[in-house]
């Protein structure tokens, strides 16, 4: 019942505010909830790349919006736009999904192979989408532990059948999931 009355206070206050105000707090609330949601993932993404983003595709429904409310009634084209979006998202869901599974298969038939934190915490990148090549190097980084340390928790996961030495060799030696 709280949370049921200030949001009738906040809708309260954003329909006293004006299309203009509402669709900037709109915005900024939009851009905060994905920066949150990316840097809880590991991703830093710049606040005004993304601002930018949402309101060119906030700017175009405002504008298909605005010209049906003003126009012919004819809402053909918001619908379309609208369909197209809800088409984009549900592909997009289809991706995370199959991300999800995978990850969900992977530590299935993984968790009994006696992983260590460390490991855990890289093959969770990997999992989720680990930017560039692994090597030893970036492993100790991320885990702040010594290059040995690195080298000896790859070794063993290539032991286990988790990891495998890329074609490439010597300095560069990087390693994927198998």
């Amino acid at each position: 019942s709280k949370v049921r009355n200030l949001q009738g206070l906040l809708t309260g206050r954003m329909e006293a505010l004006g299309i203009n105000l509402r669709n900037e707090a709109l915005l900024e609330t939009l851009s905060q909830d994905v920066l949150k949601t990316s840097e809880i993932e590991g991703e830093i993404l710049d606040h005004e790349q993304v601002r930018s983003s949402l309101a060119r595709r906030l700017g175009m429904e405002i504008v298909l919006l605005e010209k049906t409310q003003k126009g012919n009634l004819d809402i053909t084209e918001w619908l379309l736009w609208f369909l197209n979006c809800l088409h984009n998202a549900l592909k997009s869901s289809e991706g995370i999904l199959e991300k999800v599974l995978f990850k969900h298969s992977f530590w299935k038939e993984n968790n009994k192979k006696g992983i260590n934190e460390r490991q855990k915490k890289i093959l969770n990148k990997m999992l989720d989408g680990f930017t560039g090549k692994l090597n030893s190097s970036k492993w100790a980084k991320i885990n702040k532990v010594s290059k040995d340390t690195a080298i000896r928790d790859i070794q063993d996961l290539i032991k286990k059948n988790i990891l495998v030495q890329d074609a490439s060799g010597g300095r560069s030696t990087t390693y994927s999931l198998k």
